[in-house]
């Protein structure tokens, strides 16, 4: 069976390649324009320090609808699937957050499936442009919802020749993106931020491993000193496909809802980034919109619930660390979707991807972000390494699929999540990058001379 397996693989890669060299003027095509700068050169601007009357974090917010005005392929689950219609709006939320020092930061939660770095690349460097933020503290997270479409290009129809990426789509994220940036940085007040942690027990399951899993939510709350909320950031691992591969809208799927429930709640923008959601961690409901708004609306409660149990973050201060990683790309059927310009392969050099690991200190709370969908058993590690209040963010920066522990990589229970992933390698590269980042933030204080 194994031999027979091995076989069909190698016949389906040579028919992709077979495919690939019959529609290359297609390909080479859509490789350059996936490549492409989305706003070309501009004078660099100073990062001037913004400074409060007070010693205050200071925060605005804003958000840019990103419903794309056309059928497109969707992102997850299976390859050609096209949007029908649209059922709800997406969205891309935007706070920047500073501290009384001049640092800002600038954190994204998009309504998509995932964002690769060439675009999170441009965009950062956009931002640094416009004085906004340094690139380098720009934080763009995807929800990771099979309902929108697909920014990678993994999903659309490789018979065809057509990438599931629309250029004119990503293009119109960027700008969506830039301007609820431009929009949020031009209004901050003074903010209290607060954090809180509620039970998720019984939403979600491991459907690999169910005895191991994040039921934590994890909320980090943005309040004006009026006490008024400004944003609220939701923390938890778990995909949302409440809708299945039968769905052909375009839908946030249950964090739209989530944070539509959210918002009438507390107020202001509810924005969702997700946890350990990997291998594979889903929604115990299962079904159509209805299942979806209730799930939505179980998290939403839980969060406000929460806030009454809320602690406060002190000192106002931010400190950022990032680090790049490279990590061998061992996924043969990955090398021929970049090589054929299906995939961005803006950051794929020398048989490596290139992508990154972050570490954020806001006031006493500390915040790991990885580039793609790490198991419970990595998010529960990285966490086991920080103090509280704490967090891990996943599909931050980047997409490169799933991160599993180095001795879970040949677990029979993970042969469809090694078809995703980068290599065995991604693991391990990703776990020495947080080590890292904790050696150098372990030397952090808190106030500058």
């Amino acid at each position: 069976m194994k031999r027979f397996l091995k076989i069909l693989g190698i016949v389906f890669v040579i028919g992709i390649l077979l495919m690939a060299v019959a529609v290359s003027g297609k390909i080479g095509w859509n490789r350059q324009q996936t490549n492409k700068n989305f706003f070309g050169d501009g004078e660099k601007k100073a990062i001037l320090a913004q400074t409060t009357k007070e010693n205050s974090f200071y925060a605005g917010v804003s958000q840019k609808i990103i419903t794309p005005a056309e059928s497109m392929y969707l992102g997850g689950f299976n390859f050609n699937r096209k949007a029908t219609g649209v059922h709800d709006n997406l969205y891309a939320r935007v706070l920047v957050l500073g501290d009384g020092y001049g640092t800002r930061i600038v954190i994204v939660s998009l309504d998509l499936l995932g964002f690769l770095r060439p675009d999170v690349l441009q965009i950062q460097r956009e931002i640094e442009i416009r004085g906004i933020a340094f690139g380098q503290n720009v934080i763009i997270t995807s929800t990771h919802t099979h309902g929108a479409p697909d920014m990678i290009g993994y999903y659309g129809n490789i018979l065809k020749g057509e990438s599931g990426r629309n250029f004119a789509y990503a293009k119109f994220v960027a700008n969506q993106i830039i301007e609820a940036a431009e929009e949020a940085f031009d209004r901050p007040e003074p903010v209290d931020l607060y954090t809180s942690v509620a039970d998720g027990g019984g939403l979600c399951g491991n459907k690999r491993f169910p005895e191991i899993i994040d039921n934590e939510i994890r909320t980090f709350f943005v309040a004006y000193k009026s006490g008024k909320i400004a944003a609220t950031i939701v923390n938890f691992g778990c995909h949302p496909e409440v809708l299945d591969r039968r769905n052909t809208l375009i839908t946030a799927d249950w964090p739209g809802y989530m944070s539509d429930n959210l918002e009438q709640r507390l107020g202001g923008k509810a924005f969702f980034v997700n946890g350990a959601l990997g291998g594979m961690v889903t929604p115990t409901y299962k079904g159509d919109y209805k299942l979806a708004e209730k799930f939505g609306g179980e998290i939403a409660y839980r969060v406000a619930e929460s806030y009454q149990r809320r602690i406060k973050i002190l000192p106002p201060y931010i400190s950022t660390f990032s680090q790049e990683i490279e990590i061998p790309l061992q996924n043969q059927l990955f090398k021929y979707l970049i090589w054929f310009g299906f995939i961005p392969g803006g950051t794929f050099y020398d048989g490596k991807i290139v992508t990154e690991v972050n570490y954020l200190q806001i006031g006493n709370l500390q915040v790991i972000t990885v580039p793609g969908e790490i198991t419970p058993q990595v998010g529960i590690k990285i966490k086991s390494k920080l103090k509280e209040p704490k967090m891990v963010w996943s599909l931050a920066n980047d997409e490169i699929g799933y991160i599993l522990q180095k001795e879970d990589w040949s677990h029979q229970k993970y042969s469809y999540e090694r078809t995703m992933s980068l290599g065995s390698e991604t693991g391990p590269k990703v776990m020495a990058a947080v080590d890292s980042l904790k050696s150098v933030s372990n030397k952090l204080k808190f106030h500058p001379k």
